[in-house]
C-alpha cells in the first residue's frame, strides 16, 4: 500500500511541473512554426477522484498502542469506539472477534475481552467484560467423611471373666464400634456456568455431585476349638442392669464368624443465579442465590454365622440392620471471586444454604435357626434390633450446609483450563445409622431353638432420633471448557 502511495504522489508532481513549464514560455513562436502543442488541462492528467479512491484506499487515522505484559490496552487518544474497531479490523490488527494474542491485555493469553467494540465502548478497561461466555468443568474428587460414630458392636474376652466380653470385665476388648468410617472414597462433580450479555452481569450456574459407595468392612471369626478366640456381642442387660453379652463364639461351645459393615453414598445439586459485584483487570467477584439438595444414604449391617458345637447340628444367622436417610432441600447465598496472574487464575468459593433436612430411619433384625435336619425358622428379631425399635420412621429438622472452596487454575489454550484445589462441606443435624443404635437390650426377645422371644419386663431396646454434625473435605482435580 506504501508503494502505490509513492507512485501516486510522483506522478502528481511529474504532471505538476509540466504543466508549470508550459505557462512559463516567454518566447513567440516563430511565424512559420507550427502551433505549440496545448498543454493539458489538470482535470485531463489527474484521474477522477473516485478513481483514485479505488486505486489507493483512504488512510485511516492510526491510534497509539502500548501493549505490555500485566497492563491493559490504553489507546492515546482514545478514538470512536466503532472506528477503532473498523480500522483495527480492517487494517488486520484484530481478525475474529477475539483478540489474538498480540493484543492479550497482560500479554500472556490473559482477559481476552469477547467483543472489539465493547472492550472499547467508553474506554472500559479489558477485564471488564467475561472473555468466554459458557463454562463447563468436570471434577475428580478425593474426599474424606466424618466418621459415624456406634456403641461398641464386636468384643473379645476372657472365658475366665463372669461374663466374657461384657463391657467393664477385665479381659474385655473392643474389636469394632466406637467410630467406624472415614476412609478414602472417590467421587465426581459436573458444572457448567453461562454468562449473559457481552458485560457478563447475570448468568446461571449449576452443578451435580456425588461420592462413590464405599464400604467399611471389619469381619472376625473363631473355630471353637479349646484355647480359641472368644467373639461376643455386647450390650446393656435391662433386666439385670448391668452389661452383658451373647456369644458368637466360644471355645468347646461353637463356632462363628461376625462382620460389620457401613456403607454410604451422597449426592448433591444445585442451582444458582449470579450476578456481577466487582470486575476490573484483576479478574471478578460474583455474588450467586438459588437452590440446593444433598441426599446422603448410610447402612449399617451386623451379621453373625454361628454352628453350636454337639451332634444336633443346629446353626443360627443373625442380621441386624440399621438404616438412614438425609434430604436436604434448602435456599443458599454466596459468591465466588477469581483472581487472574497471567495463565494462572486463583478462586475462592464461599456460600451458605439453610433449609430443612428430612431424616428418615429404617431399623430391621433377623434371625434365621436352623436344625440338622434341615428345617428352619426366621423370626423379625436380630440382637440390636427387636420389635421394639424396629420400624420406619421420620422427621423434619432444620439444616445449615455452607461449603468453602479454593482452586488454583490454568490455562493450556484459549479454551482448556486445568485445576486443582480444596472444598469442605458441612452438614448440620444428620441422622447416622451408629447413632440411631440402643444398646440398651431386654434379651428376653431374642430367639432360642424353641422359638421367638416373649418380652417380659422393659421395652428395650427404644427408638429415639439422634442426630449429628456431618462433614466431608478432600481435594479436587479436573478441567474446565471455555466457549
Amino acid at each position: 500500500m506504501v508503494v502505490r502511495l509513492i507512485a501516486a504522489w510522483a506522478l502528481l508532481l511529474t504532471m505538476g511541473t509540466t504543466a508549470a513549464r508550459a505557462q512559463t514560455r516567454t518566447e513567440p513562436p516563430e511565424a512559420d512554426a507550427q502551433p505549440a502543442e496545448v498543454a493539458p488541462t489538470a482535470e485531463e492528467v489527474l484521474p477522477r477522484e473516485d478513481a483514485l479512491e479505488e486505486a489507493v484506499p483512504a488512510i485511516q487515522p492510526v491510534p497509539t498502542f502500548h501493549i505490555a505484559p500485566g497492563s491493559p490496552i490504553d489507546l492515546e487518544p482514545l478514538p470512536d469506539a466503532a472506528a477503532t474497531s473498523r480500522w483495527m479490523k480492517a487494517t488486520g490488527w484484530i481478525t475474529s472477534t477475539t483478540y489474538p494474542p498480540l493484543l492479550n491485555c497482560d500479554g500472556n493469553h490473559g482477559c481476552s475481552c469477547r467483543d472489539v467494540d465493547a472492550c472499547f465502548d467508553g474506554g472500559v478497561p479489558c477485564g471488564v467484560w467475561p472473555d468466554h461466555k459458557l463454562r463447563l468443568d468436570a471434577e475428580f474428587l478425593l474426599f474424606w467423611i466424618s466418621r459415624s460414630r456406634t456403641p461398641p458392636l464386636v468384643t473379645t474376652g476372657s472365658p475366665n471373666d463372669p461374663t466374657p466380653g461384657a463391657i467393664g470385665q477385665p479381659g474385655t476388648q473392643v474389636l469394632d464400634g466406637g467410630s467406624i468410617g472415614n476412609g478414602v472414597r472417590t467421587g465426581g462433580r459436573f458444572g457448567a456456568w453461562y454468562l449473559f450479555g457481552d458485560s457478563g452481569d447475570f448468568g446461571l450456574q449449576t452443578s451435580f455431585l456425588f461420592l462413590g459407595d464405599r464400604g467399611t468392612d471389619f469381619s472376625a471369626s473363631s473355630n471353637g476349638t479349646p484355647g480359641s478366640q472368644v467373639l461376643t456381642r455386647p450390650f446393656f442387660n435391662s433386666l439385670i442392669d448391668q452389661p452383658f453379652s451373647v456369644s458368637v463364639a466360644f471355645p468347646g461351645v461353637q463356632s462363628g464368624t461376625v462382620s460389620t459393615d457401613l456403607t454410604n453414598t451422597l449426592v448433591g445439586m444445585e442451582l444458582n443465579a449470579t450476578g456481577k459485584l466487582l470486575a476490573g483487570r484483576w479478574g471478578r467477584t460474583d455474588m450467586l442465590v438459588g437452590y440446593r439438595f444433598t441426599e446422603i444414604d448410610e447402612r449399617l449391617t451386623v451379621n453373625e454365622n454361628l454352628a453350636i458345637l454337639d451332634n444336633r447340628g443346629i446353626r443360627a444367622i443373625i442380621e441386624d440392620d440399621f438404616d438412614t436417610r438425609n434430604y436436604f432441600h434448602g435456599g443458599q447465598l454466596g459468591f465466588m471471586s477469581e483472581v487472574r496472574r497471567g495463565r494462572f487464575l486463583f478462586t475462592f468459593l464461599g456460600k451458605v444454604a439453610l433449609g430443612s433436612t428430612l431424616q428418615v430411619v429404617n431399623i430391621s433384625g433377623e434371625t434365621t435357626i436352623s436344625d440338622g435336619s434341615g428345617a428352619s425358622n426366621t423370626y423379625a428379631n436380630g440382637v440390636l434390633a427387636q420389635p421394639t425399635n424396629s420400624g420406619r420412621r421420620s422427621r423434619k429438622v432444620f439444616g445449615v450446609m455452607p461449603e468453602v472452596g479454593l482452586n488454583v487454575k490454568y490455562d493450556f489454550t484459549d479454551h482448556l483450563r486445568g485445576f486443582f484445589g480444596y472444598r469442605f462441606l458441612y452438614w448440620s443435624d444428620v441422622a447416622r445409622p451408629g447413632q440411631q443404635i440402643d444398646d440398651v437390650v431386654n434379651p428376653s426377645q431374642l430367639p432360642t431353638i424353641n422359638g421367638p422371644g416373649t418380652l417380659v419386663g422393659p421395652a428395650d431396646p427404644q427408638f429415639r432420633f439422634v442426630s449429628s454434625d456431618f462433614w466431608a473435605q478432600g481435594m479436587t482435580f479436573g478441567f474446565e471448557l471455555l466457549f
